[in-house]
């Protein structure tokens, strides 16, 4: 199973979309075993996918002990190769209480992923834009990371950062790569023509050559609660997505034809 999280620390960028995008191209286009993880407390990834819940088992349950075993939080989707694990706002609880653990925690993620290795092919965690002590663990269990990003003032700023993040990342998993920087949310005009060439201009960024292109279907699916790809097949934003995880396939090294 090879791990992947979705992160950067600026909000708004295109994260969730592109985590519940991703899981839904590699799952039901295809057809790996996909298992989505909501690593962010707002729980839009599990809105997405219909099993958001307050009261339900939820990665925070992994995280504070009171799940023995990952299989206790794993909800089935309503498609056959994608299973999640769903978030709420207990993870705000669970942060806090990781932050006081006088036991280093950075591991719990990546050992309790290691009881399902066998059953996914790929695992794609959504992440909040944050650093705590929930998205460390997920960069201590992922292989890859994919940074989002869009074409305003500031994005260049939190590139950077993240940059410095997974270095830091490396002390405590040595094997953690850059996938790549994808832009989102794209238009044709020179803002976004700008954002681009300077992506481009500096190789440590990884910047993808598929870029996802700004739709109205993106925010339409999230009221439908339902990837792009379902809701809307033919839209420019769900031909971005498939173009983008066979990109991402080749450069990880993975198989395009599942």
């Amino acid at each position: 199973m090879k791990t992947i999280s979705i992160i950067n620390l600026k909000g708004g960028v295109g994260k969730t979309t592109t985590a519940v995008n991703l899981a839904y191209a590699l799952g039901e286009e295809m057809g790996y075993r996909v298992l989505l993880i909501d690593n962010d407390k707002q729980g839009n990834a599990s809105q997405h996918y219909g099993v958001h819940s307050y009261d339900a088992p939820s990665i925070a349950d992994i995280f504070e002990g009171r799940a023995t075993c990952l299989g206790d939080v794993i909800e089935h989707t309503g498609y056959d190769n994608i299973d999640m694990i769903p978030a709420n706002m207990d993870l705000l609880d669970a942060n806090v209480h990781l932050i006081y653990d006088e036991v280093p925690r950075q591991q719990i993620l990546r050992d309790a992923l290691g009881v399902v290795q066998d059953d996914y092919d790929f695992c794609i965690i959504d992440n909040a834009p944050d650093i705590n002590m929930t998205t460390i663990n997920a960069l201590a269990a992922s292989d890859f990371v994919v940074v989002p990003v869009n074409s305003d003032a500031y994005a260049t700023d939190g590139i950077d950062r993240m940059m410095d993040i997974i270095d830091d990342a490396r002390k405590f998993n040595p094997d953690i790569a850059l996938a790549g920087c994808v832009l989102c949310k794209y238009q044709n005009n020179a803002a976004n023509q700008q954002m681009l060439q300077f992506l481009q201009s500096y190789p440590q960024y990884c910047a993808f050559e598929t870029k996802i292109r700004l739709t109205p279907k993106v925010d339409e699916s999230t009221f439908y609660r339902a990837p792009v790809f379902d809701y809307s097949p033919r839209s420019a934003a769900t031909a971005d997505y498939r173009e983008f995880a066979v990109e991402l396939l080749v450069r990880i090294g993975a198989d395009v034809d599942g």
